[in-house]
Parts: C-alpha cells; sequence; structure tokens
C-alpha cells in the first residue's frame, strides 16, 4: 500500500470511529456535521480522482501533497465552528430549592409520546419519580414537587433530527420558574439520539438546581 492509499484509508478510518463511537455522541457536545461533510463529499471525490482516468496532474497526487490535502481536510473539520451543538442551562433563582422527589409534565402544543418518555426517563435518572401529566398551563400542585414541562423542534433532512430542545422546571409550590435549559443543534446539523441529549439536559439542570449556582 502506497502513502497515497494510506492517507485514504486514514480518513475513511477517521471518519467511521467518528460517525460511530458512542462515547463521541455522548460525552462530546458536538456533531458529526464535519465528518457528514468530509464522508458525503470529500472520500467520494477523493475515491473518484484515484479512480479516475482524468486524475489531477501528477504534483497533487505526489505524497507530499497527500499530506497536505489530508492535513487540510483534519484543519478544515476543526476550525468548522457551525459543527459545535450549544447546550445552556439557567437558573431562575439562585437559591437551591427544597429537593425534588417527584414531578408531573404538563403537555405543550407537539408534543409527542416519544419524547415524553424520554424526559420521563431523564427524571428517572435523576432520582425523580413521574407522575401522571396535569392539564395545559398548570404551574402549581401539592401532588408533586415540581411541574416540568418542554418543547422539541423537528427538521428533516433524509430522516427526521432534533433541532432544538428546550426544558422548563417549576416548583410546584409556589408556580415560580426555577430553572431553564436547552439544546440546539449545529448549523451543520447531526443525528443526535433524542434520549441521550434530553437525558444530559435534564442531568446538568438538577446539578446546578443541588448546587445553587447558574
Amino acid at each position: 500500500m502506497n502513502k497515497s492509499q494510506k492517507s485514504f484509508v486514514q480518513l475513511q478510518t477517521f471518519a467511521a470511529l467518528h460517525r460511530t463511537s458512542p462515547l463521541a455522541e455522548r460525552h462530546i457536545r458536538r456533531d458529526d456535521g464535519c465528518v457528514k461533510v468530509l464522508a458525503t463529499w470529500f472520500l467520494p471525490m477523493a475515491a473518484f480522482i484515484r479512480s479516475s482516468p482524468l486524475s489531477l496532474p501528477s504534483i497533487f497526487t505526489k505524497p507530499p501533497m497527500n499530506r497536505f490535502f489530508f492535513s487540510l481536510a483534519v484543519l478544515i473539520c476543526a476550525l468548522m465552528t457551525g459543527c459545535a451543538t450549544s447546550q445552556n442551562v439557567t437558573l431562575a433563582q439562585i437559591a437551591a430549592p427544597k429537593p425534588i422527589a417527584t414531578a408531573a409534565l404538563i403537555p405543550q402544543e407537539g408534543n409527542s409520546v416519544d419524547m415524553d418518555t424520554n424526559v420521563r426517563a431523564a427524571l428517572l435518572a435523576q432520582g425523580v419519580a413521574p407522575k401522571a401529566a396535569l392539564p395545559a398551563g398548570t404551574r402549581k400542585s401539592a401532588d408533586v414537587d415540581a411541574i416540568v414541562s418542554y418543547s422539541d423542534v423537528w427538521r428533516w433532512d433524509v430522516v427526521m433530527y432534533l433541532r432544538t430542545l428546550t426544558i422548563d422546571i417549576f416548583d410546584a409550590s409556589s408556580g415560580n420558574l426555577l430553572a431553564m435549559g436547552r439544546w440546539d443543534n449545529s448549523a451543520l446539523h447531526g443525528f443526535q439520539d433524542s434520549k441521550l441529549v434530553t437525558s444530559d439536559l435534564m442531568s446538568e439542570m438538577f446539578a446546578k438546581l443541588k448546587a445553587g449556582k447558574p
């Protein structure tokens, strides 16, 4: 295998590992936008150039230039800030609220059964028991410690993908907003697992609530 072939294999391996690694998806808050561009456009183009009789002049296919193009592709991926997702959690009050042991969802327009399930699973992961949903617009209840609402926006790109997710947690005793969390996909969107996105966002919200720090 010559150096040109090795460079091409390295690109393929880089894209494949990044797209399939669950650790990259769960622990790194970025999507695979760069790799999507790399895998969708750069790799097929590179394959065509390598196999086409109408290939580029030899100066572009000699080893130094192969290394240059490989480095350039990696650099472009690193510099494309549009690849990064964003997640922000804001506390409405600094003082830590009383412990939250139970919570109820209130429905919002456009909510789905799947996302309801994700939110309830995320609450359970924080040690909060989800109770029966309350009527839309409810802000107070003597039956639970907190009231949770969410809004999710989905878009289509061959398949549906999560564009934004917003979660609000209210104190069920006073009706006051305790925390707001928002996750946004990147400009070069990825196809993140909505369950993991919901879990990570809820985890950060409860961590800040317990610490009483914004």
